[in-house]
């Protein structure tokens, strides 16, 4: 009986110290586990961090009003005032518009927004002496709106041209893409060859930093989603959907490249068309005019 008894209290120890070892392994897997999580949003936190001051140092860099207002223009690209603007169309145009310093769209209304409240008070001042109050306000309000609105407006004509010249140029590029692989380059020194070619092109511009992307660890696919994402072009995102086909498809992108190339010139060619016949009415009424006279 008595070693029955030892046995249990053995086992009981036994079982003790096991739960004692395992609960300690768990806390530990669990502390471990929270080290692990904390030390990623940490690390991301940095990466952040280190990511947004090098974005403002270009910023400051590149434009002496944000260098002397930054604060406020931060104030007031959170306020409602911006929230007046398309924010949406502003951040599509400077995607579109290949602009080389990294602004937010509430940023650049920010920024234009600022500029012309400080030429507002510039053209009060300097006209008070000239003329009445009121109309010096009065002057600087329309030329500061002026401005505004001139500012915005550019934006989205540079942005229209830049993409405009990109779909024109873009059945050249990719023929020529198609002919260096039918050479037997693989895409990327074919499409590096079209990029130095091409010069200083917004098309060179454009797939040069699609290169940059690829080089830094991006996948192609991810690459060219991101150049669908910011141009916002049919032809572009053609040319973008029949690589991404050919890469799950294992169809040879040489082929799939000169077909999306003729598909290309006569769209380019009925668009001609079509802007002539345009062009033939609008012409009609000068016509008529240079007819009566």
């Amino acid at each position: 009986m008595n070693n029955i008894v030892q046995q249990v209290d053995v086992w009981q120890h036994s079982l003790a110290a096991a739960g004692s070892w395992l609960m300690g392994i768990s806390v530990f897997l669990l502390c471990a586990r929270v080290m692990l999580i904390v030390d990623r949003h940490i690390t991301m936190f940095a990466e952040e961090w280190n990511f947004e001051q090098s974005r403002r140092v270009k910023l400051r860099a590149s434009n002496v009003v944000y260098r002397l207002t930054e604060p406020l223009i931060d104030e007031l690209a959170l306020s409602r005032l911006v929230k007046f603007f398309n924010i949406e169309r502003v951040a599509v145009s400077i995607g579109q518009g290949g602009i080389e310093h990294p602004w937010k769209a509430n940023e650049y209304v920010a920024l234009s927004l600022m500029e012309s409240l400080l030429l507002l008070l510039g053209v009060s001042f300097f006209s008070s002496g000239i003329l009445t109050p009121g109309t010096s306000v009065l002057s600087g309000m329309f030329l500061s709106g002026a401005y505004l609105r001139t500012s915005l407006t550019s934006l989205h004509r540079n942005a229209a041209h830049r993409v405009d010249a990109i779909q024109r140029r873009l059945p050249f590029g990719i023929d020529l893409i198609a002919l260096i692989m039918k050479a037997g380059a693989g895409f990327r020194d074919a499409l590096q060859t079209v990029v130095t070619e091409t010069g200083n092109h917004p098309f060179a511009e454009e797939f040069q930093r699609v290169l940059n992307d690829v080089n830094r660890g991006q996948t192609l696919h991810q690459a060219l989603g991101d150049l669908d994402a910011r141009l916002r072009a049919d032809s572009v995102r053609e040319v973008v959907f029949a690589i991404q086909k050919s890469e799950e498809l294992g169809t040879p992108l040489a082929d799939i490249f000169a077909n999306v190339a003729d598909q290309m010139r006569q769209k380019k060619s009925q668009w001609a068309e079509s802007a002539a016949g345009k062009a033939q009415v609008q012409i009609q009424f000068p016509g008529l005019i240079i007819m009566l006279a």
